[in-house]
């Protein structure tokens, strides 16, 4: 329990400050909203994205990557996959479990095996126990499970096929020689069968075969496959993902109601306004040097290259011509023949609408550009 004092303490009988009793009860004030800020709030409305995480991470509903999950059924959770030796591909909800395999690659490296390798044992016994991860395409394939599993202490046969194996059976029996008895070992077994003839005579043996006589394994079961139940195997490729999501239709509506269209077809009126205003010149520019013609310019902001261009030209007939390319596309072409009663004195020069930093290249001849001018469009200055 914290406890809090005020700054001031006062004496029986003594006269108080009026400023001394303001200030501690502007302390205690001051306390109570820190250690409210510092409180849950019943509906944990003001719960932080810290302690939203730390609920999340240790509900009971939380699981642990690389955990095996059976079941009797189907499970259709994204954090689950099952364990076929398919691939698992690092990013979204699989990232944390990638890496995660990813970090016991050199730690745990009997863990893991090539992908032909994979194919190999797949090929062969119809499973694989092994993870096989590659790093280039940031993916893990999963082991292939099905049957019987057993358990082990020793980290380093995790995932080691035990091929299936019975004792070999064994045992010897002999030759008779003039009536003698047949010896046995092992499996085989010596029975006397009587005498050869009626009344008497030698002895009749005969050899019989049972393997438990062998291993006791045998003889045991009327099978060499167990009973089993066949499941599912799964393997936790996620501690947990979300998967209610509280949709508000009306507002999703309304929210839609109000977004523009791709075409822009739907634009209220205001809406066009201000896309038509911000096409607009403004009354903000900047004064640009002006280069040879074929030279490059780039553009400061959102508007227009303008100028005049001045033809220049001795004699009293000929020809001129303007150009303008924007990012190595040509926009704009002008020419024209001029006579003693037809010559220019100026044409007026104005670019496409412009982004900032295009490319633009202006040719010309003859004469030269005067009056040579960057023109923002209306409230792009401000954004620069």
């Amino acid at each position: 329990m914290t406890i809090y004092k005020v700054p001031y303490t006062f004496v029986p009988g003594t006269k108080a400050k009026a400023s001394e009793v303001n200030a501690n009860f502007s302390a205690v004030l001051d306390f109570v909203e820190s250690t409210n800020d510092n409180c849950l709030s019943k509906d944990f409305s003001n719960l932080t994205e810290e302690g939203k995480k730390a609920i999340y991470n240790n509900s009971s509903g939380a699981k642990i990557p690389g955990e095996i999950i059976t079941s009797m059924v189907p499970l259709d959770d994204p954090a689950l996959r099952l364990l076929d030796g398919s691939k698992v591909i690092g990013g979204g909800v699989n990232s944390g479990f990638v890496e995660y395999i990813a970090e016991l690659y050199d730690s745990y490296p009997d863990l893991f095996c090539t992908e032909d390798e994979w194919q190999a044992a797949e090929s062969e016994y119809g499973v694989c126990g092994k993870f096989v991860y590659d790093e280039t395409a940031d993916t893990v394939r999963l082991p292939k499970i099905t049957g019987i599993i057993s358990g082990t202490t020793d980290v380093s046969a995790l995932g080691d096929l035990i091929e299936a194996g019975l004792p070999n059976i064994t045992g010897q029996f002999g030759h008779v020689v003039d009536g003698d008895t047949c010896p046995a070992t092992g499996a085989f077994q010596q029975v006397f069968q009587g005498n050869y003839h009626d009344g008497g005579g030698d002895d009749n043996w005969s050899v019989n075969f049972d393997a438990s006589r062998s291993s006791s394994i045998y003889g045991n079961a009327d099978t060499v496959q167990p009973q089993v139940i066949k499941i599912l195997y799964y393997i936790v490729v996620a501690s947990r993902v979300k998967l209610d999501v509280t949709i508000d239709l009306d507002e999703v509506a309304t929210d839609l109601n109000q977004k523009a269209d791709t075409s822009l077809s739907n634009l209220s009126v205001e809406g066009a306004s201000v896309i038509g205003k911000h096409c607009t010149p403004s009354n903000d520019f900047v004064e640009l040097q002006v280069l040879a013609s074929g030279a490059s310019y780039t553009a400061p902001g959102i508007g227009y290259f303008c100028a005049d261009y001045i033809m220049t030209q001795s004699g009293t007939t000929g020809s001129y011509f303007v150009e303008v390319y924007v990012n190595d596309v040509k926009t704009i072409g002008a020419g024209h023949s001029f006579t003693p009663s037809y010559k220019p004195a100026g044409v007026p020069l104005l670019s496409p609408l412009l982004n900032k930093n295009d490319k633009v290249v202006i040719t010309y001849s003859p004469g030269y550009l005067t009056n040579f001018k960057f023109v923002y469009t209306k409230g792009t200055k401000e954004e620069e």
